[in-house]
């Protein structure tokens, strides 16, 4: 156990958000039953005192009827009426040292003595005083009050008894109810100290885990920077063997080999260095007035050459008159490029077209090609990272890192844009980029 509270301590010690908790948990628990322990002590005081107030008020009523020798019952019937506390009510009279009755709510009981005469002669040390005693009786609080009224040779005395039982059971019943309500005042405090430890736990392991993910970001970047210069210089060797004329035809197709390889790497390298660019937050968006005609036109003429070298088609369909647009035309740009060129790696015969449409406020890219189509059940993954869709064939023959199309997607998020897929499987793709104007 000890252990356990100095392990907590050095928790608390070591975050100091969680003082909070312990205020709500402890601190503020223990003020609070203080508090009303105190308010519940004061209210008992308060009913002691208000009781003996009324028993005076009645002895102070009867007195001046007794001395006057005023009918007492029209009185006495009201108070019992009003007061249910009233359980006895007396007039001792003292004749030769000896207490008779001469008022009694029960008349039966009018002209009997009194057998024990100490509390009433007790009451004679100040006359027109009230005397209370207390007693408990079967587990319920009875008051017993005297009073002496003093006269020429003959003392009269008021003795009423009062049973306070039920204020009690009320009083009673009032403070279980306000500990029912502090129970599950005691229990929403709990429940919201240990929904607000959760909170400052998940901030910590947030801000913890933000710190990894930024090294991990920092770790990625280093290591494709460092990979992408010896890989550049690979390919550059490459290349050279593959031009020179003094190496043999068979160390040609090697060179040619390892240039592919190296150039899948480099892409590779890029595709990773943009995704940690972008998760970042480090991807700078330029915004310009471009004209998004000579764009698409650029573009298209970049890829020509690699669809025609697959027997393709690659056509655009531009009207004559195009607003201008407010974007980053590098990332469109790459947008574009990277697009286009999957619609030409994922077709083997027929074409490929590019629609421009405009309104006042915004731009559709249509990509459309004759390729092998994606199923409805790939389209719905097609932009998570790492995912390549197709049929083990296609995988096997096309190669890709799976990163294109999520990084697509994130850029053309950061344009303000929108990208959408319309495939049929086996008969081709429609790829719908809107991007505003302004």
């Amino acid at each position: 156990m000890l252990k356990l509270l100095q392990k907590g301590w050095q928790v608390i010690k070591a975050n100091s958000k969680l003082w909070m908790i312990v205020w709500l948990v402890v601190i503020f628990p223990a003020v609070f039953l203080y508090a009303f322990t105190q308010l519940n002590n004061a209210s008992q005081d308060n009913v002691h005192t208000l009781e003996l107030r009324r028993i005076g008020t009645l002895h102070d009523l009867i007195e001046p009827m007794v001395k006057e020798g005023l009918p007492l019952h029209a009185l006495l019937g009201r108070l019992n009426e009003s007061g249910a506390d009233i359980e006895k009510l007396q007039i001792v009279t003292e004749f030769d040292s000896v207490l008779t009755v001469s008022y009694d709510l029960d008349q039966t009981k009018v002209g009997t003595t009194v057998e024990t005469a100490a509390p009433y002669r007790s009451a004679l040390i100040k006359p027109g005083e009230t005397f209370i005693y207390e007693y408990e009786v079967g587990g319920r609080r009875v008051k017993q009050a005297f009073r002496a009224l003093p006269d020429n040779g003959t003392n009269t005395y008021i003795f009423s008894e009062h049973d306070f039982g039920d204020l009690d059971a009320l009083m009673e019943h009032r403070v279980t109810q306000s500990y029912y309500a502090l129970f599950f005042i005691f229990i929403f405090i709990i429940v919201l100290a240990y929904w607000l430890a959760n909170q400052i736990n998940f901030q910590t392991l947030y801000t913890r885990t933000k710190e990894t993910l930024k090294e991990r970001d920092l770790f990625t970047n280093s290591l494709a920077h460092e990979l992408r210069a010896p890989l550049t210089a690979m390919r550059g060797y490459a290349s050279l063997i593959v031009e020179s004329e003094a190496v043999p035809a068979a160390e040609h197709e090697y060179a040619k080999k390892i240039d592919d390889s190296t150039l899948r790497l480099i892409h590779l390298v890029n595709d990773f260095l943009e995704a940690a660019r972008i998760q970042s937050g480090q991807l700078p968006v330029n915004r310009a007035v471009i004209d998004l005609a000579q764009l698409i036109k650029k573009v298209a003429t970049q890829s020509e050459l690699v669809a025609t070298e697959k027997g393709l088609t690659l056509t655009t369909q531009i009207p004559d008159t195009t607003t201008a647009v407010n974007t980053d035309s590098k990332r469109l740009e790459q947008i574009l490029t990277n697009i286009i060129s999957n619609s030409i790696k994922y077709t083997k015969q027929g074409s490929v077209s590019i629609l421009l449409n405009q309104s006042k406020a915004k731009s559709i890219i249509t990509i459309a090609d004759t390729g092998f189509g994606i199923s409805a059940e790939d389209q719905k993954r097609i932009f998570a990272p790492f995912v390549r869709v197709g049929d083990s064939a296609q995988l096997a023959e096309i190669t890709g890192t799976g990163l294109g199309m999520w990084i697509t997607k994130q850029l053309i998020t950061q344009l303000g844009g929108s990208i959408d897929i319309e495939s049929i499987k086996g008969v081709g793709t429609h790829v719908i980029i809107t991007i505003p104007n302004a």
